[in-house]
């Protein structure tokens, strides 16, 4: 969190999949004796330190050696990424495929792409708006 530049700290979230999630902030947040759910997040939702926690499962899952993985993300996705139109939606119709059940077919399709962009560098003061948890060996 320490390594976070202060200009991308007003959105920050965690951003990690569920197992970091519940081996990790789980378990600080029951190391807190004392604390109940309400004192620790401020309302029910994933949080920790007042940062949200946002579960994705396209991140690791695994718990043993992780090599140079990035097990947790913190900071503001937004900045780091942007998301744009390939192609705009496009409708087609069809009345021949369907024509014994008197329907019609519609396809409908649209191309995104998403590119991360500013993602900054292992170089001291060269953090970008992303920064990550490792795993060790």
């Amino acid at each position: 969190m320490a390594a976070l530049p202060e200009y991308a700290s007003a959105n920050a979230k965690f951003y990690c999949s569920k197992v970091p999630a519940e081996l990790v902030f789980g378990r600080l947040k029951a190391a807190a004796g004392g604390n109940d759910i309400l004192s620790l997040e401020g309302k029910m939702q994933r949080a920790y330190l007042g940062y949200p926690i946002e579960v994705t499962q396209v991140m690791t899952k695994v718990q043993t050696a992780l090599n140079a993985t990035a097990m947790i993300l913190f900071g503001d996705l937004s900045m780091a990424a942007t998301m744009g139109n390939r192609r705009d939606i496009t409708i087609g119709l069809t009345d021949q495929r369907y024509w014994e059940e008197d329907q019609i077919g519609i396809k409908v399709s649209e191309r995104m792409d998403i590119v991360v962009h500013d993602v900054g560098s292992t170089t001291a003061g060269d953090t970008g708006p992303i920064v990550a948890l490792m795993g060790t060996t």
